[in-house]
């Protein structure tokens, strides 16, 4: 899966920056106001610029004018001086002596008080402030890791917001299990050869690397913040775990065959109480969701709004405490636990907290330089997180966050791959549907869309026969749409998205030829609307359900026949049914958008 070139072309070259350690317990490490430019010396190497972010880029990254803009101005926190931060914890625990809580507080015992490492819920919990800031005290150097924290920062501050004082956890002397580490080796982000030392395996495979054992002793300090022993899961959270294995993880696994999702991170989990309590806070806020009657509701089990919480808690309390560690920073653990708690907030509806959560991920995966060609887990973790900001970014009228430019030509990719860079093109379109057109630009703005539009065709002519239509029985349903079945799912889901790049691309282009030219127009817009639909009828399966709902949306907006339109709703409402999302209504969003027409 390693290309050349995976350190010089991802989203997210190694940041430089330097933290000072905090002066007290109530304050954590600041992010650096950006990197100083450098002179290339003979001893100081490379020159290194400073970006529009603040953060160095090393020699071989194009930073393009699409960059996100993630000065320290913009960062929600940038402002926060040592009295607000100090005012803040005061008024925090103001609302702690008065009573606020959530919950039972003193029926369970948390994991270190036994050689068993108990159940997620079994963690008991106090009320107490937590720092705004939560860099340990740890005087480690967290250059590459400050954008990590700003995330966790980020995390902290709006689940402050949205539920009051966070409850401290009865932390003893090791939150971690205190055992012996027994997590999967970490990816080498250079594909240099991974070598078992007890059985002398030697494997170039991203997938392979990280599932290795580190057999002959500790990975760095990783055994002070992992634990050997799995942990014990009590019968309702059975079912939440389970629930995220079959069912979750198949949409977040939906470009990768591989399913890292469903396979390697509910073992990371096991080994991992901070991304055991994500995966549970996100199964627990699902099934919360869907319908009684959903295939997927796991024998109608609908968690307590209040454990969903406490999942959510319990995961932000570990990763303060583990973040002190700098293998922890880096590791797989952290980056599941940043999507999952980002398709947490997509799940929750709140747009404005998901796009915050978003551009975190970004954040983590810049620092690290994780892009769509990392491979193993890191590559599916981009990939769904583009999933997402896609969408997003569409609905704010936005350019997508990321910047990454592919090494890889089309040639050199499979037909998975090349399923998936159909996602990697339809960010492309959104960015270019989201820049202001400024008079006198058109001619720019046409020149724009005609490269567009060339390489949304020469990723066409590089599909193989896995992508054409299967044929099925007739139905009624043709006279509507023309039924197109294509498996698997996710190559489905990769022309849809084709044809809603078309779409947009169309939509937003200057329309030169007069009214016939226009009329012309609108029957392909059509045309393609119809294509999009005829392959969403045929999507059944969970997995899909999610972006073809999106795509369809997408192709609605320039249908007009009215039994096709309903047939659209339905479509809409039976994919949120099904997936569990959104946490609003897309067909009727449509339905008042048609009517203002």
């Amino acid at each position: 899966m390693q290309t050349e070139g995976d350190q010089t072309n991802g989203d997210s070259p190694s940041a430089t920056q330097t933290s000072s350690s905090p002066a007290s317990d109530n304050q954590g490490l600041q992010p650096s106001d950006g990197a100083q430019e450098e002179q290339e010396t003979p001893e100081t190497g490379p020159v290194r610029r400073e970006a529009a972010d603040g953060l160095d880029d090393c020699q071989g990254y194009s930073v393009l004018d699409d960059a996100l803009d993630l000065t320290e101005g913009n960062h929600p926190l940038s402002s926060t001086t040592q009295g607000d931060t100090t005012s803040w914890q005061m008024g925090c625990e103001a609302m702690v002596s008065s009573g606020t809580s959530l919950g039972p507080q003193n029926c369970y015992t948390f994991p270190h008080t036994r050689p068993e490492i108990l159940s997620p819920t079994q963690a008991a919990f106090q009320t107490a402030a937590l720092a705004y800031h939560s860099t340990p005290d740890s005087g480690v150097n967290h250059a590459s890791g400050s954008l990590t924290l700003r995330w966790l920062d980020l995390l902290i501050g709006d689940a402050t917001l949205n539920y009051g004082p966070l409850p401290e956890l009865e932390i003893g002397p090791n939150v971690f299990g205190n055992a012996v580490t027994r997590t999967p080796a970490s990816l080498d982000e250079a594909a240099t050869p991974a070598t078992n030392d007890s059985s002398g395996v030697t494997t170039q495979s991203a997938y392979l690397q990280e599932r290795l054992h580190d057999k002959g002793g500790s990975t760095g300090d990783k055994h002070l913040w992992q634990a050997s022993d799995a942990i014990a899961l009590q019968p309702q959270e059975h079912i939440l775990f389970r629930h995220f294995t079959e069912h979750i993880s198949r949409w977040m696994d939906l470009f990768e065959p591989q399913r890292p999702f469903g396979t390697l991170v509910p073992h990371l989990a096991l080994h991992n109480i901070g991304l055991m309590n994500a995966v549970l806070a996100l199964s627990a806020r699902h099934l919360r969701i869907v319908n009684s009657d959903s295939p997927c509701n796991a024998a109608g089990y609908r968690p307590d709004p209040n454990d969903t919480i406490r999942y959510y808690w319990k995961t932000l309390h570990y990763s303060q405490k583990a973040m002190k560690y700098e293998t922890y920073q880096t590791s797989l653990e952290l980056l599941a636990s940043a999507i999952i708690i980002s398709s947490y907030e997509m799940l929750d509806g709140a747009s404005t907290d998901w796009e915050k959560h978003l551009k975190g991920v970004f954040w983590i995966q810049r620092s690290q330089v994780i892009h769509g060609d990392s491979g193993g887990l890191r590559q599916a973790v981009w990939w769904a997180w583009l999933c997402q900001d896609v969408w997003a970014a569409f609905r704010e009228k936005r350019k997508p966050f990321t910047f990454w430019q592919p090494t890889r030509s089309l040639a050199e990719l499979d037909p998975n791959h090349l399923a998936a860079r159909a996602v990697y093109n339809f960010a492309h379109i959104v960015g270019f549907c989201a820049e202001e057109s400024e008079p006198g630009n058109a001619a720019l703005n046409t020149q724009k869309a005609a490269l567009l539009l060339q390489r949304l065709e020469t990723w066409k002519s590089y599909l193989t026969v896995e992508f054409n239509p299967l044929p099925g029985p007739d139905s009624e349903d043709d006279k509507t749409f023309p039924l197109l079945w294509i498996q698997p799912a996710a190559f489905g889901i990769a022309m849809q998205l084709y044809y809603c790049s078309l779409i947009l691309l169309h939509l937003h282009q200057p329309c030169y030829g007069g009214f016939k030219e226009y009329l012309e127009r609108q029957k392909t817009l059509k045309k393609w609307a119809r294509m999009v639909c005829g392959i969403a009828m045929t999507c059944t399966d969970y997995a899909s359900s999610v972006m073809s709902s999106q795509c369809v949306f997408i192709a609605g907006m320039v249908i007009e026949d009215d039994t096709q339109r309903a047939a659209v709703l339905e479509y809409l409402d039976t994919c949120n049914q099904r997936a569990g999302w959104p946490g609003y209504s897309l067909g009727r969003e449509l339905s008042d958008m048609w009517q203002a027409d």
